[in-house]
């Protein structure tokens, strides 16, 4: 019985860190693109560059809540 309900406790914490990085990631894309966005608009930079930009900005985003989900396992 115990053994239950640390495995289902376990997959409980899994889904909510899966949900918090989904929405954790979704609102920083969505800032990112906002400002490559801005960039593209208001300094009329080429559009590889905001390309390239936002594929390393999202590396990193990814990187990070990485490391930082690791530290609460």
């Amino acid at each position: 019985m115990n053994n239950v309900s640390k495995s289902k406790k376990t997959i409980e914490y899994i889904l909510l860190i899966m949900i918090m990085f989904i929405i954790t990631h979704t609102v920083v894309v969505l800032m990112v693109s906002v400002g490559n966005l801005y960039d593209l608009w208001v300094f009329s930079v080429p559009r590889w560059y905001a390309v390239t930009k936002f594929f390393f900005q999202e590396a990193t985003i990814i990187f990070l809540l990485i490391l930082n989900l690791r530290r609460f396992m």
